[in-house]
């Protein structure tokens, strides 16, 4: 009986591991799937992360600034891969009342604020996001009030701390020599009223550019200013547009002809370093819009990029398109561009038409980053990123890793006399 029992427990277990070798082969199976699942999705993941943010890392910790500035009025795009290129991100409105606060002036501009400030604070952490506040009379009739200057700084405060926002930029385009001292007084009460929140607030202020007439920074203090902002945005523009006959880039580098010789960014910028020393604090503007000549034939001797509009009417005809989208719908095409080596810009001329194009693309972008790295700037503020709504997005084909892998010193490379 011994003898035939053995055999029978052996059949049984044979029998039972015969049962168990589908359900092991499903559970293998599963296992593999969910891993082969896994797999996929992280592969998504990563094209997503490659793609989409092609230079996140680069510009997240830049060393140097890198300012985009959105305006409340004209396109409404903002792109996520916008503030993938930027450091700080500006909110440009005019804020300013006549009463020395300031507030929303509608409640679409509320809206692209807090749209604004929500994307950036939820996907990109460490983004600093500002305000800049505009208004030319308004400031002048403020700043002439010691009450009222008061009032703003106490305003700005609240509406920082309020609205969650990290900082505020003084965009007064220009003050007199008249009004230098009480500007400056501002300046100060307000960084004082910022310290003692004991939040680190960003205070900068965006200041005029050097060698135009009615331009020159007169109505600045800017050796004492210096001393109380985080940095200063130099306008290191407009130097030509359809508002006169002669074309040109809107911020050319290098290189103008009598009598504007000094009409260009390296010009202004040798101007501000001489005199402050502290480059680090200093970024020049990068123009996003597109400027158009009409009625264009004679070439001036110096350059291509500089010709001569006739006049209709005793007037310039001619376009600032502030949307590269609105552009391209009047019929625009920004390429093929040509290059001009010595302004460092980009223009477009159609001798049949005589229409005259000049615009930032991705080779004078990048010659300006390069300038920044060559001259110890703090950076560049672009003005402003929401233009960068055409079908070609420009600010995405920028490569800022050199750019961003040094950080600047105050180390004057200018000759100052």
């Amino acid at each position: 009986m011994t003898d035939n029992s053995t055999p029978i427990a052996t059949d049984s277990l044979l029998e039972n591991d015969r049962r168990n070798v589908p359900g092991k082969r499903s559970t293998l199976i599963t296992f593999i799937g969910v891993v082969l699942v896994l797999f996929v999705l992280l592969a998504i993941a990563f094209y997503f992360v490659h793609t989409h943010f092609k230079y996140t890392m680069n510009n997240r910790y830049c060393k140097k600034r890198v300012i985009g500035f959105y305006e409340d009025e004209g396109s409404s795009e903002m792109r996520h891969t916008h503030f993938d290129k930027l450091t700080h991100i500006v909110f440009s409105h005019k804020f300013l009342i006549e009463n020395g606060t300031i507030a929303f002036k509608n409640k679409d501009a509320r809206f692209r604020f807090d749209n604004l400030k929500d994307i950036a604070k939820l996907y990109w952490n460490g983004m600093k996001v500002m305000i800049s506040i505009g208004g030319d009379m308004q400031f002048s009739a403020v700043m002439a009030s010691q009450s009222k200057r008061s009032k703003l700084a106490d305003s700005i405060v609240t509406f920082l701390d309020e609205h969650k926002t990290d900082g505020v930029d003084l965009f007064w385009k220009w003050p007199a020599a008249s009004d230098k001292t009480s500007y400056l007084l501002f300046v100060k009460e307000l960084r004082q009223k910022m310290l003692k929140r004991d939040k680190k607030y960003i205070l900068s202020v965006t200041s005029a550019p050097a060698g135009i007439p009615g331009y020159w920074p007169d109505g600045f203090d800017l050796e004492e200013m210096i001393n109380h902002v985080d940095f200063m945005n130099i306008f290191s523009m407009d130097f030509y547009g359809p508002w006169g006959w002669q074309t040109g880039p809107a911020a050319p580098l290098y290189h103008g002809i009598a009598p504007r010789e000094n009409f260009t960014v390296d010009y202004t910028m040798n101007y501000y370093t001489c005199k402050l020393k502290e480059t680090s604090k200093l970024n020049i503007v990068i123009p996003m819009d597109a400027r158009i000549w009409r009625n264009v034939k004679t070439t001036l001797p110096g350059s291509e990029v500089f010709r001569r509009a006739d006049l209709v009417g005793g007037k310039v005809e001619g376009t600032i398109y502030t949307s590269r989208l609105v552009a391209e719908n009047a019929g625009i095409n920004f390429a093929p561009s040509n290059w001009d080596e010595q302004t460092k810009s980009s223009y477009i001329f159609d001798q049949k038409s005589g229409i005259f194009l000049t615009f930032e693309n991705k080779k004078s972008i990048e010659e300006k980053l390069n300038y920044v790295n060559e001259k110890n700037l703090g950076g560049v503020w672009i003005r402003s990123v929401n233009m960068d709504d055409g079908s070609v997005h420009l600010l995405d084909d920028i490569n800022y890793q050199e750019y961003c892998s040094s950080r600047s010193t105050d180390t004057v490379n200018y000759q100052c006399v």
